[in-house]
C-alpha cells in the first residue's frame, strides 16, 4: 500500500480558523485568484493555457528541488488546508 501522505496532505480548515484566521483567508484568497486566472488563460486559449500550466509545474518543480536539496531546505512553509510535497512531522 502506498502511503501517500508526504505527496498531499488535507488539513481542517476550521482548525486554521481557530489558530490562524487570516491565513485560511489569505488561502482562499488565493484559490479564487488562480481559478479566475485559469479561467482567463482558457477562456483566451492559445499560448495562456500553456503559460498558466508550465507556472504550475515550475512552482511545483521548485518545491520539490528545494525539499531534496539539503543547501537549499532552509525555510519552512506554514502548515495550509492542502499541502504537496513533504507535510511537516509533528
Amino acid at each position: 500500500m502506498v502511503d501517500w501522505s508526504w505527496w498531499v496532505t488535507l488539513r481542517d480548515p476550521r482548525d486554521i480558523w481557530v489558530k490562524h484566521p487570516t491565513l485560511i483567508l489569505n488561502e482562499l484568497a488565493f484559490y479564487v485568484v488562480a481559478l479566475l486566472s485559469l479561467k482567463h488563460a482558457v477562456r483566451n486559449g492559445g499560448r495562456w493555457k500553456y503559460l498558466w500550466v508550465a507556472t504550475i509545474i515550475h512552482g511545483v518543480t521548485t518545491e520539490a528541488v528545494s525539499y531534496l536539496l539539503p543547501d537549499v531546505d532552509s525555510f519552512w512553509h506554514a502548515q495550509s488546508s492542502v499541502m504537496f510535497l513533504g507535510k511537516e512531522k509533528k
